[in-house]
């Protein structure tokens, strides 16, 4: 228990006082039923406001509360309210539909409470341990922390899980330092950036949901790969067809396919969001490094190594080439920093959903801004250094084209993070340690490219 685990620590470092300790159980689908609850509550809410406004119904409080009497006794009974059709999706529900949906939430929410209480053989999956001062913690981490090898168990067990395993098979029980000093530790995520419900899932679910979710992301390359080809093949019979205007019909079709390349990019977000909703998480912060991860191999390919694959290596060098790149560049300048100050999710909640608010804490729902990723506004910039690095020996004026974009880049989200966007959870420091990395891929691709530019000179 929390008491025996705040004695060990005494043992174990006694130069640093714990403060508390606090046990995390696998209340997975406990979190979820609360989630549902909360949703379901405001929607009672909500139908109970326009009901009482509702002139034609002439529904008065009394009525109301007697239908949500009859629910509550029904549902404590066991018994469920039959939805058919589109109801089930909650399209159409009146008030006693809402009402039943509530009240089954709660009987069972009070149902499972009572199973937790009776299963007094529960372990916990985590622990919290606060420290008096930040030292004690960072002592912790730095003396029982682990690899990411050891934590995938791929060098063997660790010498301090070894000696749990020999004092178990001796037939004795080990010492609650020896399990401390078995399991890994490491800083504790902001409360904010938790996410509960997934805190007691196994590994093995976790890694089979990723592999899931990258294939997914092989399959976004592969239509992406199609879609350009596809492209590339209909401006090739159109060149061959328009034999006046050449330079201008090469202009007007660079033109386009870069828009289109760059549409694709701004909608990739949500694919790749779409394509990591299988996987599970710990905190928000790794769901955002996953997506980051995903989003900028895909962006990455669908700006810049798909536009080099599909070209002859005899055109690489030709000013058709270049000038796909710089409308690539200039489209990137211009297209996701207008759509991002149009905000029309903004707009549409507060201005026109925004009036049809039941109650104040609706309305400041939606007037709370418009959601945005850290690791999309990542790779939104990572891709642009990357285009601007990987074809930077045959297009110098691209640097400039990168520069301006950062400046307009800076503006638009400082206006939109200070006027427009929502707050985000409090994230650590991860996303910038991997933004680094994809630096320096685009470097170690520009230098390999250029080499290759360079040779066909």
């Amino acid at each position: 228990n929390a008491s025996d685990i705040k004695q060990a620590y005494k043992e174990l470092l006694p130069a640093y006082e714990v403060v508390s300790v606090s046990l995390v159980y696998n209340n997975r689908k406990m979190f979820k039923l609360l989630r549902k609850l909360v949703l379901q509550h405001r929607a009672l809410i909500s139908k109970r406001v326009n009901e009482l406004k509702n002139k034609k119904k002439n529904v008065s409080k009394a009525d109301l509360e007697r239908i949500e009497g009859q629910a509550k006794k029904e549902a404590r009974e066991g018994k469920k309210i039959k939805v058919e059709g589109a109801k089930k999706f909650g399209i159409g529900c009146d008030f006693n539909i809402h009402a039943h949906r509530y009240y089954e939430l709660l009987h069972e929410i009070d149902e499972l409470n009572k199973e937790i209480e009776a299963d007094s053989e529960r372990k916990p999956k985590a622990a919290y341990v606060v420290f008096d001062t930040e030292g004690g913690a960072r002592t912790a981490c730095e003396l029982y922390g682990q690899s990411s090898l050891e934590k995938m168990n791929l060098c063997g067990c660790t010498e301090n899980i070894q000696r749990v395993k020999d004092v178990y098979n001796s037939g004795r029980d080990p010492l609650v330092t020896d399990l401390i000093q078995a399991c890994n530790h490491e800083e504790a995520r902001e409360p904010s950036d938790l996410l509960w419900e997934n805190i007691g899932v196994s590994n093995m679910e976790v890694n089979v949901r990723s592999s899931l979710s990258w294939v997914a992301a092989g399959v976004v390359c592969s239509i992406l790969f199609g879609i350009l080809l596809a492209m590339k093949g209909d401006q090739a019979r159109q060149k061959a067809g328009n034999s006046v205007g050449g330079d201008y019909v090469d202009a007007a079709l660079s033109t386009v396919a870069s828009m289109v390349i760059v549409v694709l990019n701004m909608a990739l977000p949500r694919v790749m969001k779409a394509s990591c909703s299988v996987e599970v998480h710990k905190s928000v912060t790794d769901k955002q490094n996953s997506m980051m991860t995903k989003l900028s191999i895909v962006r990455f390919f669908n700006t810049a190594i798909l536009t080099f694959l599909l070209t002859p290596s005899g055109n690489v060098l030709s000013s058709r080439t270049i000038t796909d790149v710089q409308s690539i560049l200039i489209a990137d300048l211009t297209i996701p920093a207008m759509s991002r100050l149009v905000d029309v999710y903004n707009l549409v909640m507060r201005y026109g959903v925004g009036r049809s608010a039941a109650t104040q804490t609706q309305l400041n729902q939606y007037f709370s801004g418009t959601e945005w990723k850290l690791a999309e506004r990542y790779t939104d910039v990572s891709k642009t250094i990357f285009v601007c690095l990987f074809y930077g020996a045959i297009l110098p004026s691209g640097y400039a084209i990168c520069a301006i974009t950062f400046l307009v880049t800076y503006l638009t989200d400082k206006y939109l993070l200070l006027r427009r966007w929502r707050e985000p959870p409090k994230y650590d420091d991860e996303m910038t340690k991997r933004s680094r990395m994809l630096l320096f891929m685009g470097v170690l691709a520009h230098v390999c490219v250029t080499k290759f530019f360079y040779d066909f000179w």
